[in-house]
């Protein structure tokens, strides 16, 4: 039975259905007569609709019209709208108008108001209200412990959770799940014990929901065996079951296992989500898995998600595909600041820079505003280009911005000052980091190593010990230079029984630091040990040791260790190449000089730069061959600088090839009429 509003109420009601009809008109673009609404059920409706439309100041207006004839129904309706577009101050003037009709002490309505604070990002209010409210039930307690949880307070949820139980609030399938994420985050696996037996206790274990809660704590908390023994358990699994446990392998770096389980859920035609796509991608190691990924995410219709489209550009950019990445990130329609941020971060792992900074650039026009990953990925370009002014102009933006207390952020600052040559500041900054992790230890252990003063990144080392942080191989690796630098093989010994006692000594980062550092510190026949012992040789590994061959006149070990190299299928490279000619010219190797020369260009597609021309011209001049050595320069495929007639000048001077050293005079000359050396 429909029931019809009081004749009495006819002159404001008049005004609200033209409000209402005038919003009609707006949306639909056609004229509604004005009419009546015979039922309440009707005038609902309509005020719901404009309210999920998120014409919420319109709303306003009717609830203002209405006055004291406004009920629960209404006001939920413009609560959950306020919820949908995040309209904390609409939601204020609601709360007020409540509270002036006296609606406060319905719990129900007061529930919606602490989840409409919550989810419009004011958790103060939230806890407010829950505080005074004086009879909670479970749904009061169940929005206060979610919002603590998305809004990072996991402890206090737990807190929360606790107190419930106290008050004699028995706790649902939903509340649990919440909490035992809050345990994942805190790595708070023997609270997650706690409420699993609970859990069992009162049956709710076989709940796909609690399931999937379950094994998300014990994987966050670095139980994936406790997580796999659930999940292999589990009657029935959804696509959040799978997505989980795949995700839990992909963290600990077992990306076969992650591939083999997304296999047997294709096999169970279990259609993956976005998430499983997602994180799927972060397992690809080949650009032939990662290919067959892309092609399942077209098959299920993700190309378009911006959060699948984010992984698929790190997937190209690990791949070294950064042509291909790029395609992806320009055809997504739509891009946040993960996107870019992965799309940044891809250039500068690639070797581009300045692309990397123009992104950075072009995000901001767009409206993107760069959060902590993205200050993080860029100041890495601005290291490697040594642009410091570029980095102290970021650096301002994200002191603007709030972040700099952010521990990648800041670790990433100390790099880019130490790298850009500002060791000083680099320090400075290092010194007022309120944490440091490994990783910021390493960067400062490294910008000393590097620029020196040495003793500094020895005695930053000890005091990483002494913090009680556990070095890394990569930590190893850094301040084993400082030893080299110092030629103090004493202290690079130390460190070598520090790394052994670690178990890095299979480490083949560590492992190539350690040869580099005794063959340059004088002690070849540990490096040739140590190269003996290494279970593998990368190219860094080969070009170390026959550095160390070649600077330590070890002319012979070193183009017998380049031939071994070119057998075992590792391709030499610049610095290879510069170790050879180095020896040959040392040597006086011409015809061997000439032939690895010839192999370098013609077989090795490298481009010879300006070291290898100046050791080239030096072996043809010492050798008689000064005629050869000009020729060679005139020949050269980039415009011969300076620095290569200079190096044929000291070559004829040290010969006393005079009528050489005119011609070649004339040419500096030419090159820079201003140049003292040249006129001298």
């Amino acid at each position: 039975m429909t029931m019809r509003l009081p004749q009495p109420q006819k002159k404001k009601m008049f005004t609200l259905y033209l409000l209402l009809n005038d919003h009609h008109r707006n949306v639909t673009g056609n004229a509604v007569k004005t009419k009546y609404y015979d039922t309440h059920d009707e005038f609902h409706r309509k005020f719901d609709t404009l309210c999920k439309q998120g014409l919420l100041k319109e709303a306003l207006e009717i609830l203002h019209v209405m006055d004291y004839r406004v009920n629960t129904y209404l006001y939920q309706s413009i609560l959950h709208g306020c919820i949908e577009k995040g309209a904390l101050p609409e939601g204020k003037v609601v709360h007020a108008h409540m509270n002036m009709r006296g609606f406060m002490s319905d719990n129900f309505l007061v529930n919606t108001l602490i989840d409409m604070y919550a989810k419009c990002g004011s958790l103060k209010d939230s806890r407010k209200l829950f505080d005074e409210m004086p009879k909670r039930t479970l749904f009061s307690w169940t929005m206060m412990i979610a919002a603590c949880r998305r809004h990072g307070f996991f402890k206090e949820a737990l807190r929360l959770f606790d107190q419930m139980q106290s008050a004699g609030t028995e706790p649902d399938g939903f509340v649990f799940a919440t909490a035992l994420q809050a345990c994942g985050k805190i790595l708070g696996q023997e609270k997650g014990k706690i409420m699993h037996r609970q859990i069992i206790e009162r049956g709710l274990d076989s709940d796909i929901v609690i399931g999937n809660a379950l094994i998300d704590m014990y994987e966050k908390c670095g139980s994936l065996e406790n997580a796999r023994y659930l999940f292999d358990k589990m009657e029935k699994r959804n696509a959040v079951s799978w997505t989980t446990m795949i995700g839990g392998y992909v963290r600990i770096g077992q990306f076969d296992e992650a591939l083999e389980l997304f296999r047997n859920m294709r096999l169970l035609c279990i259609n993956p989500d976005a998430m499983t796509l997602a994180s799927i991608l972060a397992a690809c190691e080949s650009l032939e898995q990662g290919k067959e990924i892309h092609e399942e995410i077209i098959r299920n219709g993700f190309q378009s998600n911006v959060f699948v489209g984010s992984s698929l550009v790190d997937m190209y950019a690990k791949c070294g595909r950064i042509k291909r990445a790029r395609h992806v990130f320009d055809k997504m329609p739509k891009r946040n600041t993960v996107s870019w941020t992965v799309m940044i971060s891809g250039c500068v792992r690639n070797g581009y820079a300045n692309e990397a900074l123009r992104l950075f650039h072009r995000m901001q026009l767009e409206g993107i505003t760069p959060d902590s990953k993205t200050f993080a990925s860029v100041l890495p370009a601005c290291a490697n280009l040594s642009d410091m002014q570029l980095g102290t102009n970021i650096h301002e933006q994200i002191i603007r911005s709030g972040v700099q207390g952010n521990l990648a952020v800041s670790s990433a600052l100390v790099d880019m000052y130490a790298k850009c040559g500002n060791v000083a500041k680099a320090r400075d900054l290092f010194d007022k980091m309120s944490c440091r992790d490994v990783a910021s230890w390493n960067t400062i252990v490294a910008a000393y190593s590097r620029n020196g003063p040495f003793e500094e990144a020895l005695t930053l080392f000890c005091q990483m010990y002494q913090a009680d942080i556990q070095p890394t191989g990569f930590s190893f690796a850094c301040v084993l230079p400082a030893c080299t630098k110092l030629t103090s093989v004493e202290k690079g010994m130390e460190i070598h029984e520090k790394i052994i006692t670690s178990g890095f000594h299979s480490n083949s980062f560590v492992e190539n630091a350690l040869v580099d550092m005794y063959a340059k510190c004088g002690r070849i026949d540990h490096a040739q040990k140590l190269f003996g012992r290494m279970h593998e040789h990368n190219l860094i590994s080969w070009n170390t040791m026959i550095g160390g061959y070649a600077m330590r006149g070890h002319g012979n070990e070193a183009l017998k260790l380049f031939e071994q190299m070119k057998k075992s299928g590792v391709n030499p490279d610049h610095a290879t190449f510069n170790f050879i000619l180095f020896v040959c010219s040392n040597a006086g190797l011409v015809e061997a000089g000439r032939q690895y020369f010839d192999c370098m260009i013609q077989h090795n597609h490298i481009t010879p730069t300006m070291e290898h021309y100046c050791y080239m011209v030096d072996l043809l001049v010492h050798a008689g061959h000064p005629d050869e050595a000009e020729d060679l320069i005139k020949k050269n495929a980039v415009e011969p600088d300076a620095k290569l007639w200079h190096c044929l000048l000291g070559v004829c001077r040290i010969n006393d090839n005079i009528d050489l050293e005119e011609h070649v005079a004339e040419h500096l000359l030419d090159l820079d009429s201003k140049d003292a050396a040249s006129h001298v």
